[in-house]
Parts: C-alpha cells; structure tokens; sequence
C-alpha cells in the first residue's frame, strides 16, 4: 500500500473516531447532568474502547507524517488541549456535585473540544 493511501486510510479513521467519541461524550455528558449516568461495564468499555482508538489512530498519524509535538506547536497545543478536556470531563462532568457543575463542565468541555478540532483542521493554535 502506498503511502498516501495509508495517510488516507488513517485519517478517514481517526476522524471517524472524533466523531464517534464525541457522540458517546455527548450522550453521556447529557445523562450525567441530568443525574441519570449510571456506566455499565459494556458502555464503559465501549468508552474506552474508541477512545483508545482514536488515540492509536492519532499516535500513527503522527508517525505516519513525522510530525513531532515538540517541533509542532499546534500538534502540542492540541494535546495539552486534550489533557484539559480529559480532566474537565472526568472532574466537573462526571463527579461534579450539582446539576450547574456538572452542566457547566459538560459545556466546556464541548468548547474545548471544539478547539481541538479547530486546530487540528487549521494546523493554528490561536485560531487566527
């Protein structure tokens, strides 16, 4: 296989994964500031399945292209942006103490997601 079709291939996979991942983020997010998520093992393997994935998928993108989060500040940016989501998600939305809490968080959370994606479409961290 060449390597454009490599790139191709993983790129049309991470994204699908983007996708995927925001979906079961969303839908969780809503139960959890609604009070009602209660995680199963199937859906938190589900969760972490994808996410895992989606992470996989960026990591071969990454080496596929040479690309290196150090020399590549959108590529670092969007990874400390991804941490911030991460913690965001799991501190405010899944154990935050009231309803506002957990709805606040879920909000953020979205918009840094937002970003993520933003940078990774434009390859610029300001958004400028």
């Amino acid at each position: 296989m060449e390597y454009a079709s490599i790139y191709k291939s993983l790129k049309h996979a991470h994204v699908s994964f983007v996708v995927l991942s925001y979906l079961l983020f969303v839908f969780r997010g809503w139960l959890a500031v609604s009070g009602t998520y209660r995680p199963g093992k199937l859906m938190s393997m589900l969760v972490h399945g994808v996410d895992t994935l989606l992470l996989l998928l960026g990591v071969s993108l990454a080496v596929v292209l040479q690309l290196n989060p150090f020399v590549t500040p959108w590529l670092l940016v969007k990874l400390i942006a991804l941490v911030g989501y991460i913690l965001i998600a799991a501190i405010w939305v899944r154990r935050g103490k009231t309803k506002k809490v957990r709805l606040l968080g879920w909000v953020i959370a979205q918009v840094v997601f937002l970003y993520i994606v933003l940078v990774a479409i434009t390859k610029n961290l300001l958004l400028i």
